[in-house]
């Protein structure tokens, strides 16, 4: 992926390729998705749109870490954003997850993991702050 970001096309395709290649999903189910989700992103930075849609549909039709809410609001699919087969992609991904429990229940862990940081960084300041007082 960095070497898509930094504008080397070739080099990010046929490395992206050969870590595919190298560990399939075949051999290792967790890590051989993220691969594949990389080598989505390195077409979509590259410029290879229908490369990136074909890589995403193959990964998001496996269990992998691809999620309605990764697809929605993170800053690598922004080059996909506004092309009808992304907004597809992302639609089928909201009518999976909208009702399914287990996204009811990442949303509100994320919510109590934001509440509970942000006390703790209110306590630890205040906490700060009394420690210099004289």
């Amino acid at each position: 992926m960095i070497d898509a970001g930094l504008g080397r096309k070739a080099e990010a395709v046929r490395e992206g390729r050969r870590a595919v290649e190298t560990l399939p999903v075949t051999k290792d189910s967790i890590n051989g998705s993220l691969l594949m989700q990389d080598l989505a992103v390195i077409y979509a930075w590259t410029g290879e749109k229908d490369l990136a849609f074909e890589q995403l549909a193959a990964t998001a039709r496996i269990p992998s870490s691809v999620t309605y809410g990764d697809l929605a609001l993170h800053p690598f699919w922004d080059s996909l954003r506004g092309d009808p087969r992304f907004e597809k992609l992302v639609a089928s991904g909201a009518s999976r997850t909208n009702n399914s429990v287990f996204f009811q229940r990442a949303i509100t862990r994320r919510a109590a993991d934001f509440l509970e940081n942000k006390i703790a960084r209110r306590y630890s300041t205040l906490a700060m702050r009394n420690c210099f007082r004289p």
